[in-house]
């Protein structure tokens, strides 16, 4: 009929081993990311927003980086995952501003990530997602930075 599946989503996936899978539901969301990069900043991030659908997820972010000081990001986040799936790609992109302690300013931070969101299966009993991701971010307090992103949702 008029819509296919595949845009309007669905909230459980059957898969061939014959497990249900949780879906991503319609409403509020958090998730914890651990970040780790090829320059020697780790990060921890919290998100809190809303899923439009299992697609869509619109939150806002704060962090904090660790290098030679701390540096507190805030951004608005924004995620996509591409099919509704168990194993499922998504792209996101993150924009705000990123405090510096040492420079003692605002400076603009932008972030895009590129992975994998995997949904555990309805027999755990739990109801988290992880989400699995190749991180690049650009700041003007410490320029370039690539890594790797693992998160998890609740």
């Amino acid at each position: 009929t008029g819509i296919p599946m595949w845009i309007i989503g669905r909230s459980r996936q059957s898969e061939p081993d014959g497990y249900q899978y949780l879906g991503t539901p319609k409403g509020f969301g958090m998730r914890v990311d651990v970040t780790g990069s090829l320059a020697p900043v780790m990060g921890v991030d919290f998100v809190a927003g809303y899923h439009y659908n299992p697609h869509f997820f619109l939150g806002l972010g704060v962090g904090q980086r660790f290098l030679n000081g701390y540096i507190v990001p805030v951004y608005a986040d924004f995620r996509m995952t591409l099919v509704d799936k168990r194993v499922s790609p998504y792209v996101g992109v993150d924009l705000g501003g990123a405090y510096y302690q040492n420079r003692d300013r605002i400076d603009p931070f932008f972030g895009l990530n590129a992975g994998v969101r995997i949904r555990n299966k309805e027999k755990d009993q739990s109801r988290g997602d992880w989400w699995i991701a190749a991180v690049y971010e650009l700041s003007d307090v410490y320029g370039r930075n690539a890594g790797l992103r693992v998160g998890y949702s609740f």
